[in-house]
């Protein structure tokens, strides 16, 4: 039974869009998560988050194009976690 999204825990994953970060993005989906990630703009392909998504968990993935060495972005997409998913 599929976990509601108001009721599933929610992670931050740094670096969703390839390698290590990808593969947490997707044990996190599996595991009943909502998952805000984000990448670099040019790392971040939407179509291919957008098919994760739906191949997984339809309405528990959001991302962002971020560039976390500006610590106003870190603060930024912290909000826009919670504006999404809720505390």
């Amino acid at each position: 039974m599929d976990t509601p999204v108001t009721a599933a825990p929610t992670a931050l994953i740094t670096g969703g869009t390839q390698g290590l970060g990808d593969a947490l993005v997707r044990r996190f989906l599996a595991g009943g998560y909502r998952v805000m990630t984000c990448g670099l703009p040019a790392d971040i392909d939407a179509s291919a988050m957008h098919e994760l998504e739906q191949l997984i968990r339809p309405g528990h993935l959001a991302y962002e194009a971020v560039d976390l060495a500006r610590p106003k972005a870190c603060e930024k997409l912290y909000e826009q976690t919670l504006e999404r998913f809720g505390p």
